[in-house]
């Protein structure tokens, strides 16, 4: 009966370990760990998702894994593959 508890706990605390490994790939910050950057907009937040919803001259911010870098938009170009 020992045996079984045991083997039962040993193989919960695995799948815990395995789902926080997968959580943690996940995250925002191993994206940004990753290379990637978050763009948002000054001063509201909001996130960036298109090339249409900024405009030349505009301010913007992008986040990094260390710091963040405040942005002005020189030009829109749209990627004709999309």
């Amino acid at each position: 009966l020992h045996h079984g508890v045991r083997g039962g706990m040993l193989s919960r605390v695995q799948r815990i370990e395995s789902c926080l490994a997968h959580l943690h790939a996940l995250s925002p910050l191993a994206t940004l760990r990753r290379g990637y950057s978050v763009l948002q907009r000054i001063p509201t937040g909001l996130v960036v998702r298109a090339v249409d919803e900024v405009r030349v001259g505009e301010d913007l911010q992008a986040r990094l894994v260390d710091g963040r870098l405040l942005c002005a938009v020189k030009a829109v170009i749209r990627d004709a593959s999309v």
